[in-house]
């Protein structure tokens, strides 16, 4: 998750989404799924200008073209530094030619 949290501080969408497969899938809690880079793009695009975020990965597993990361993570509101939530994650990457994309990403928030 390090080029991704990269791109979600730098501000820069583009970067962001070119992290997800085509058909990757976003499974935020209590909201419906979010299919492909388009939406996983327009729905990422609100917060970039308010939160940092940090990940913190406990394990990554790598099988063949697959890899299954899980960790915590925490978002702060970027002008005042608040913690606005932190909770658990849990992403399956796929290997596309020399790089790793986020196929499917999901977690849970513990505090907000």
């Amino acid at each position: 998750m390090e080029r991704w949290e990269a791109a979600w501080q730098d501000k820069d969408l583009a970067r962001l989404v070119e992290r997800y497969a085509l058909d990757a899938v976003v499974l935020h809690p209590n909201k419906p799924i979010i299919c492909g880079r388009e939406a996983i793009g327009a729905f990422f695009a609100g917060g970039l200008d308010k939160l940092t975020l940090a990940f913190r990965p406990a394990e990554l597993k790598v099988s063949g073209e697959m890899a299954f990361e899980w960790g915590e993570f925490h978002d702060l509101d970027r002008l005042t530094g608040t913690v606005m939530a932190a909770g658990s994650y849990v992403v399956v990457w796929v290997r596309s030619g020399d790089e790793w994309l986020v196929q499917s990403h999901a977690w849970n928030s513990l505090r907000k």
